[in-house]
């Protein structure tokens, strides 16, 4: 999959600086410092589930974004695909759109651990 990112200059430089020392291409840079950072994020959102009460699994597992958290994010999605989104909208799409990514992460992290406590027999059984 391709996909364009745009980086503060700061970021670049950085960017740029490791994949001259480490002799790669900024793009091979950039890949392997999201697969490292998100592998770690859930190996700890694992265990953490893990650790969970029955009813704290189900919360997970039946978890939705607020109404206005999902209302704003989809205005934001709109507004980005008309490219009309200000320097505070984009921040305000990447922070809702990384608080969504990770609740859905934890919400899939719950129904597996809910079906593998036989809390349910699969998604379907969720409210």
């Amino acid at each position: 999959m391709q996909t364009t990112v745009n980086l503060s200059e700061n970021a670049y430089r950085y960017v740029s600086d490791i994949a001259r020392l480490t002799e790669k291409t900024i793009d091979e840079v950039i890949e392997e410092t999201f697969e490292n950072r998100f592998e770690k994020e859930v190996e700890s959102l694992k265990k953490s589930v893990a650790f969970s009460s029955d009813s704290e699994v189900l919360a997970l597992a039946n978890f939705r974004m607020p109404e206005n958290e999902s209302r704003r994010l989809s205005y934001l999605l709109e507004k980005n695909g008309e490219g009309r989104l200000s320097e505070s909208d984009r921040t305000a799409l990447y922070d809702l759109m990384r608080i969504n990514n990770l609740n859905d992460l934890r919400k899939a992290l719950g129904i597996v651990e809910a079906i593998k406590r036989g809390l349910i027999k699969s998604a379907d059984d969720l409210a």
